[in-house]
């Protein structure tokens, strides 16, 4: 599948959609961020298999740094989820908008992307929702 529109509604399906379950799983942050790990690692290993070519030692290194990032981000994430006195419903939109001004502003930043006026805007059309969500 080759469709920018299709893999962002796919993403957004499986990443609004695995809170809920691991919030429903009554589990403590340790244990959803454990098993959240453990249950994306099969289909990890199936993507790597079924994609499997070379790859530079420099492009290892730092997809294994964005793992170890991508881990903590669970664990932090994870806690946010398990707490049932904060409502789901707030805080992952609230955290899915800074990912996205993160995104925004790394984009930028790390790979020189255009910072047009309709991105400046949607940021803080972002940072009012924020607010709104609170």
């Amino acid at each position: 599948m080759n469709n920018p529109w299709a893999l962002c509604a796919l993403s957004a399906l499986f990443y609004g959609g695995w809170p809920l379950l691991a919030r429903l799983s009554g589990l403590s942050p340790a244990w959803v961020a454990a098993t959240v790990g453990a249950g994306s690692l099969p289909v990890m290993l199936w993507f790597l298999w079924a994609n499997f070519a070379s790859a530079p030692t420099r492009g290892v290194v730092i997809g294994l740094i964005a793992g170890v990032i991508c881990g903590l981000g669970t664990i932090v994430y994870s806690k946010l989820l398990s707490e049932p006195l904060w409502d789901i419903s707030t805080f992952v939109p609230v955290t899915i908008a800074h990912i996205t001004a993160v995104a925004t502003i790394g984009g930028w930043f790390m790979f020189s992307e255009a910072m047009t006026f309709s991105k400046i805007a949607g940021i803080l059309v972002l940072f009012i929702a924020i607010y709104l969500m609170a």
